[in-house]
């Protein structure tokens, strides 16, 4: 299977790379510091027929405040990574594929253990996203849950003690 995005933003980054000089390195597992905070890459060791399951995690500290981004791996690689003993426990977790059903299996959630949650997705997708069910397990988990189709941009800010959210609807 060819395992190369092919939608035109990924194809406008690529270009735009090129054009800067840039070059792409491949994800593998690490750990860096970023300003005040410690940032971990997480990826899979299986070969899959999904691009979704290449979805490289990134787990950001800062302090007490941890935040869990997923992109769009589904429950086959969230088995995959916690087979490799990631430490993927956050208080906000991004969710996996912006709310399908395919992600944020129970096993996965039970790790993460997530206060708060976002489902990243637009207003009337095609795909029905999020999934009625994987908004149900997540309000199980998080006692905050945003979808971003609802209430705008989402941002979290840190201290590295205290953790604000804040919603923006954006200018259509």
């Amino acid at each position: 299977a060819d395992m190369m995005p092919t939608t035109t933003i990924y194809e406008k980054m690529l270009k735009s790379i090129k054009a800067k000089g840039l070059k792409i390195t491949q994800a593998k597992p690490m750990e860096f510091e970023l300003g005040s905070c410690k940032v971990e890459l997480f990826t899979p060791k299986n070969d899959y027929d999904d691009l979704n399951n290449y979805s490289t995690l990134v787990k950001i500290t800062d302090g007490e405040n941890s935040f869990l981004i997923t992109g769009d791996c589904e429950t086959t690689e969230e088995k995959d990574i916690l087979s490799q003993g990631y430490d993927v426990s956050a208080k906000v977790l991004k969710a996996g594929h912006h709310g399908s059903s395919t992600s944020s299996g129970v096993g996965f959630l039970n790790k993460v253990m997530p206060r708060y949650a976002v489902i990243s997705c637009g207003k009337g997708n095609k795909y029905g996203h999020p999934h009625e069910e994987t908004v149900t397990r997540l309000k199980k988990y998080a006692s905050h849950l945003y979808v971003t189709a609802d209430v705008g941009t989402i941002v979290f800010s840190s201290d590295g003690e205290g953790l604000s959210v804040s919603a923006e609807k954006g200018e259509k």
